[in-house]
């Protein structure tokens, strides 16, 4: 790490649940801050290797690029590219799986994977990025590159959380996603008059069940009741959703009309 240190890394981590500190006590997890010194690719390739060697690991994660290229010295840093090539075919010569991530500070229309043009010397891509959906700034992903495998290319949303990386369904309703600038598909009920994401969920959810109460609507998107029934009480003012009472029961049937 560059940016980070460790103590920071250990505080964040035992925020989300993580015990970094009892893992590296077991030699699991080996920490080594590389402050922004005049340092040369050597000097920080041999760090690295020591701490390898010392816990006999097999994945190093590099965090971040940007980070690496800020403490390197003057003279590496114009060179960064090669001075990165070579500190990647050491570790990898030796087995090594490497994990790197890479800041982009490009505009959020404009897609670039890295601004250093390192791409070619990974074999695997993913993007993550942020997006304005429904008035919220959601996190998604995708898988770009994978060398010499099949791959899947859903965009998907995800969350950190507690229990790690949670990736979520896919963007079925929604195009421009990756350019940053999202918009409803044409057809999709989001794209509706008048609906937010929330709704056009549970009208899916009331189209694919047919009829159904809020009980039935919960167990189907997993959200809230009580967002549900605020979904449910804007589908009917909006005429997307009919409200019935069956047996002293209120239940709910999409519109069999477009409106």
């Amino acid at each position: 790490m560059f940016e980070e240190t460790p103590i920071k890394y250990l505080e964040q981590a035992q925020g989300y649940g993580i015990d970094l500190q009892q893992m590296s006590d077991d030699r699991m997890v080996k920490q080594v801050y590389l402050r922004p010194l005049d340092l040369s690719v050597d000097e920080t390739l041999h760090e690295i290797q020591v701490a390898v060697k010392a816990i006999g690991a097999k994945r190093v994660v590099i965090d971040s690029l940007t980070g690496l290229e800020i403490a390197l010295a003057p003279s590496f840093e114009q060179d960064f590219r090669e001075s990165l090539y070579r500190l990647i075919g050491a570790l990898t010569g030796d087995g090594i799986t490497i994990l790197m991530t890479v800041e982009n500070t490009d505009d959020y229309t404009e897609l670039r994977f890295s601004p250093h043009a390192v791409s070619f010397m990974t074999n695997d891509i993913i993007l993550q990025r942020y997006v304005e959906i429904d008035s919220q700034l959601k996190r998604v992903m995708t898988v770009i590159k994978t060398r010499s495998r099949k791959h899947s290319g859903d965009i998907r949303s995800y969350e950190i959380t507690a229990a790690g990386v949670v990736v979520g369904e896919r963007f079925h309703d929604y195009e421009g996603i990756i350019g940053g600038l999202p918009q409803p598909r044409k057809g999709s009920p989001r794209a509706r008059a008048g609906l937010t994401e929330q709704e056009g969920i549970v009208l899916d959810g009331l189209v694919e069940l047919q009829q159904g109460g809020e009980r039935e609507l919960t167990q189907r998107t997993g959200m809230q009741r009580a967002v549900i029934r605020r979904a449910l009480r804007r589908l009917v003012e909006l005429e997307y959703a009919d409200k019935l009472t069956e047996d002293s029961l209120t239940v709910y049937r999409p519109c069999t009309r477009d409106k």
